[in-house]
């Protein structure tokens, strides 16, 4: 079943368990990541990071997605991953996304929460969910313009309050893209 990040993750949260996202690059890992959601019993997102974004375009992208969603078992979650084009995230809406990630990580404070809100609004009038990110989560490779920035406590609390989010990405010492277990998670700060 085809569901938003508010259908999956209160259940989530209640039964203390993490809901995986999986950035998929075609056809056989989506059927893949369904297929093993159902074996499990449990939802999953199936995301879309940039760069399938630009190889196969949203609308193709949602396209190989939402059937076998819709079909599932379980829920499963569209999601267009870590977006900085509003114009991109306006065009996975219309496409079907049902959860969105506009992420305006670096940009400063002030100018994340307006942008985010705006796209927040948007998001919400096709009954999608939106995800946003305080603070930057650096990467290991293949994004070198992206700074590391921790998320600092009260910065998070106003970006939820006025940015109009349903999911928040922090940096807390995760990191993307990791090929070994280096990072140091700041379990106070999270």
């Amino acid at each position: 079943m085809l569901v938003t990040l508010k259908e999956l993750l209160p259940d989530a949260i209640r039964g203390r368990y993490a809901v995986p996202s999986f950035n998929v690059f075609g056809n056989e890992e989506v059927v893949a990541v369904v297929a093993a959601a159902q074996s499990l019993g449990r939802g999953v997102i199936v995301a879309c990071n940039k760069d399938m974004a630009e190889h196969l375009g949203v609308a193709g992208f949602a396209g190989m997605v939402r059937g076998l969603a819709e079909e599932a078992s379980v829920p499963v979650c569209l999601h267009l991953d870590h977006c900085y084009d509003e114009a991109v995230v306006f065009a996975a809406l219309r496409a079907g996304f049902t959860s969105v990630m506009f992420d305006g990580s670096q940009l400063p404070l002030q100018e994340n929460i307006a942008r985010t809100a705006r796209v927040a609004q948007v998001a919400h009038a096709f009954g999608a969910t939106i995800e946003g990110e305080i603070g930057s989560v650096p990467y290991t490779e293949g994004r070198d313009h992206i700074r590391h920035e921790l998320t600092e406590p009260e910065d998070a609390a106003a970006f939820a309050q006025h940015s109009g989010v349903d999911a928040m990405a922090v940096s807390v010492g995760n990191v993307h893209r990791m090929t070994s277990a280096t990072s140091v998670i700041d379990f106070d700060r999270l």
